[in-house]
């Protein structure tokens, strides 16, 4: 029998609100200015990406009711049901590949593989087109992104990697949150400077209801995930003197104080969750980067009254959007900043690459959107 591992329930939370109108995809488009040798693409893919055991495993709903979905091993896995080729249709211009991704994004995944797709589009231009997808439930995007970084060379003529006779045992035992969520060492820098950016610059635009969130001196700060990570560099760089990283497995927070602290000069305190009370004492800035308080999780307990009188609470959940920790936040008269900014504002940067124009999210995008969640 296949080896099987229970989902956890927030990549459940993210597998049960997908709509064949609203997937729950992450998608990334990279264009290359030369086509691609398909054959290398392969051999990136087997080496680089299957080293990942999630990507070699299905989701299993169980027949009983209300026990979780799991994750186990495709007994009958193929790269190549993964990696479609096609060639977009003439003139091979931007419109061209825009016709083709709407087509491309829009159709949900056979469920009864691996959750992930690669499309090489021949044409585009003088090269080609990586087009990625993977479900949300498989990591969060910001991990997700990374994965994908890894999947490029810092230059052109950088080796190929090893020919399937050559290839590294995958290490089948590791989890996903040590895989995804864990760099080596030596991918460090290079990792968060990649990846903050989206996470940052959403975190900062999101926020500037506050006033002058970036002059806050004392923060702290929930989560040690891929999302955590982006915006903890994104306080260091935007002038935090001292970050406090809370996590319930104190390994991950202390993990990730010391990548981060190869990059900033912020100090980075590593603390338990019963540590907590004293980690808020007289902050200025609490930040949960955790699923909890999403929709089908429990919510985030915090006695805040620690907390300075003019602190202000931010939660990246945007589902609900007034979490119980922002309803707490607001009873308290505390400042509270929704996830919704987030949501919006990390759109603009993919936006800008791709239609060439930086939009500029106004109430009138935010009452909209209000609505579509009431």
């Amino acid at each position: 029998m296949a080896k099987v591992e229970i989902m956890s329930p927030v990549d459940v939370a993210w597998l049960s609100m997908e709509e064949p109108t609203n997937l729950m995809m992450v998608n990334a488009v990279i264009a290359f200015d030369r086509p691609l040798d398909v054959e290398r693409v392969r051999q990136v893919l087997r080496y680089r990406w299957l080293r990942y055991r999630r990507f070699r495993q299905r989701v299993v709903q169980p027949r009983l009711p209300l026990l979780r979905p799991y994750w186990e091993d495709d007994p009958h896995f193929d790269l190549e049901l993964h990696l479609q080729r096609a060639a977009l249709p003439a003139p091979g211009d931007k419109a061209a590949l825009q016709d083709m991704m709407s087509d491309i994004i829009s159709t949900p995944l056979d469920r009864s593989r691996p959750l992930w797709q690669y499309h090489l589009l021949e044409g585009y231009g003088g090269g080609s087109v990586v087009a990625c997808r993977m479900h949300h439930s498989i990591a969060d995007g910001i991990a997700l992104m990374r994965v994908l970084l890894s999947m490029t060379d810092l230059t052109p003529d950088a080796p190929q990697p090893p020919g399937p006779g050559e290839e590294a045992n995958h290490d089948k035992e590791r989890g996903l949150l040590e895989t995804l969520v864990s760099p080596a060492t030596s991918l460090a820098r290079t990792t968060v400077r990649n990846t903050s950016n989206l996470a940052s610059f959403a975190l900062h635009q999101s926020m500037e209801t506050l006033r002058d969130p970036w002059r806050l001196v004392d923060v702290a700060r929930l989560g040690a995930g891929g999302a955590a990570r982006a915006v903890i560099y994104a306080l260091a760089k935007a002038g935090a003197a001292e970050i406090a990283i809370v996590n319930r497995t104190p390994a991950r927070a202390q993990e990730l104080a010391r990548d981060l602290g190869a990059v900033s000069t912020a100090k980075l305190g590593a603390l338990a969750v019963t540590d907590l009370p004293h980690a808020l004492k007289d902050a200025v800035l609490l930040a949960n980067a955790t699923s909890l308080g999403m929709a089908g999780q429990p919510p985030l307990e915090i006695a805040l009254d620690p907390l300075s009188a003019d602190a202000a609470v931010a939660d990246l959940v945007y589902t609900p959007l007034e979490t119980p920790l922002l309803k707490a936040a607001a009873a308290r008269g505390l400042k509270a900043v929704d996830g919704l900014g987030m949501l919006i504002h990390q759109a603009r940067p993919g936006f800008a690459a791709w239609f060439g124009v930086d939009p500029e999210p106004d109430a009138a995008l935010r009452a909209h959107l209000l609505e579509s969640f009431a």
